[in-house]
């Protein structure tokens, strides 16, 4: 059980923490991926009802994002703030998941958009409960900033896992099945019951710190405000506001861009697999730098990196180059975006540091619930956007497109992350929390708590001495 002064050792921890995020991963992703396509070609749904159910199961992933939070901040329970939370949510994602890829044969119309709709809001639920709290427990279970960057790095190598895995032999597997409803079914319910495995496995070799039991925000108003006071908690919800404004679109037009505007569908599992590589090969690059460099700058980079990648690949598709090109430049595009995953988590747990030094409380679900609000939301509010795009510009199922749908998916899938990545990349600029001051930072808080335990010991709560 890790302390101030006992950082969890070896890989059997970080393993640990990170192997329910690839089954978790798959589900989310191959639905916010490919559903929409899946509802259009499969189910027949018109492509602006569904993004905007989708779309808004999003937005409300984002509401619930918060409340999450700060609930699993001020839980109390024995098997621990984060870990019933994490374990409570195995069996509804697994079972929301199945509902929402296998929708009553014999509904169509407005009853099938009633079952998809709610299935859509059950499985964000069910995914929130799970992520909020998996990530503060990765914030808490170490109090360095390199063990952070390696224990979020694990996590982001079982994103990249799942990922990839959703993105080619998920679509590869309903993709090309003979009946893609069949195939959907089987494929949910066997990742859905490896999520609930994987879950019960780990999650009780894992402890929560006991010292940090009790320190929540004590009510959700002052909480995020709180939040919105630290100047570092803005510069970095901002970073991943542009980021995601510019990417929330281009996950629900991947599909499309390789059938419609490259004419290489068959090359979409190929592109995956790629980016995939990309992505395996960066992560732990990154929690290397984070070691011997400060994490803002390798993120600055690597951001900066992925926006040249994203600008290419534009060009490859305006000017139609081969669909080959187009995927060998996406390897670019990956394996900057990947550090997002690696070091924005560790940075904020530096940043949640900050906050109890001025606060007393140790408010992770709070922090981490506002990183994936603003991120959902943005991708909600684009997902509705592309859709409404698609419709507008004239797209056709299954058909050849005109010039101005084939710019639109274009446009949206990566001239529009191009922008996001390069504000985020100079946005980064402002962040301050860092070297010297990072240090000064950790010798105060680690004053904070002996002092805090001093106190403990005499009979006062912690945090409330004089």
């Amino acid at each position: 059980m890790p302390t101030e002064n006992q950082e969890p050792k070896g890989s059997s921890p970080t393993l640990l923490y990170g192997l329910p995020v690839a089954p978790a991963q798959f589900l989310f992703v191959l639905t916010g991926v490919y559903f929409v396509k899946f509802g259009t070609d499969v189910l027949l749904v018109a492509p602006s009802s569904l993004a905007l159910l989708y779309g808004l199961s999003r937005l409300w992933d984002a509401i619930s994002d918060p409340m999450a939070g700060f609930l699993s901040d001020r839980t109390r329970a024995a098997f621990g703030r984060r870990r019933t939370w994490i374990l409570g949510s195995t069996v509804p994602m697994a079972l929301t998941a199945l509902m929402v890829w296998h929708p009553p044969e014999a509904l169509t119309g407005t009853p099938l958009l009633i079952w998809l709709g709610l299935a859509l809001f059950a499985f964000s639920t069910a995914y929130t409960a799970f992520e909020v709290p998996h990530n503060a427990l990765g914030a808490e279970l170490s109090d360095r900033s390199d063990v952070r960057a390696r224990l979020f790095g694990m996590r982001a190598w079982m994103m990249v896992a799942g990922t990839y895995a959703a993105l080619t032999l998920g679509i590869g597997a309903i993709r090309t099945a003979q009946s893609p409803r069949e195939s959907a079914t089987w494929l949910i319910a066997g990742i859905g019951f490896l999520y609930v495995l994987s879950v019960v496995l780990t999650i009780g070799r894992l402890k929560e710190r006991p010292e940090f039991a009790g320190l929540g925000g004590r009510s959700p108003i002052r909480a995020y405000r709180d939040l919105l006071a630290n100047q570092h908690a803005r510069t970095i919800l901002t970073v991943i506001f542009c980021e995601y404004v510019g990417t929330g679109g281009a996950t629900v037009l991947i599909a499309y861009l390789y059938q419609y505007v490259l004419h290489a569908e068959n090359l979409t599992e190929v592109a995956f697999v790629v980016m995939g590589i990309a992505q395996v090969l960066s992560v732990p690059l990154w929690v290397r730098l984070a070691r011997r460099m400060e994490k803002a700058r390798i993120w600055q980079g690597a951001m900066a990196l992925a926006a040249v990648g994203c600008l290419l690949q534009f060009g490859v598709g305006v000017f139609g180059g081969s669909a080959l090109l187009f995927v060998g430049v996406s390897f670019l595009y990956a394996f900057g975006a990947s550090a997002t995953h690696v070091l924005g988590p560790a940075i904020l747990a530096d940043v949640i540091d900050s906050d109890e030094l001025k606060t007393g409380e140790r408010k992770e679900g709070v922090y981490f619930a506002s990183w994936h609000f603003t991120r959902k939301a943005m991708q909600g509010s684009m997902i509705v956007v592309a859709g409404l795009a698609l419709e507008a510009s004239g797209f056709v199922p299954n058909a050849v497109q005109s010039r101005t749908t084939s710019l639109t998916i274009l446009g949206l899938a990566t001239l529009a992350p191009t922008i996001g990545y390069a504000l985020g990349a100079l946005l980064l600029l402002r962040y301050r929390l860092k070297g010297e001051r990072l240090a000064e930072l950790r010798e105060a808080l680690d004053q904070r708590r002996a002092r805090d335990r001093a106190e403990s010991g005499a009979g006062l709560e912690p945090g409330t001495g004089p």
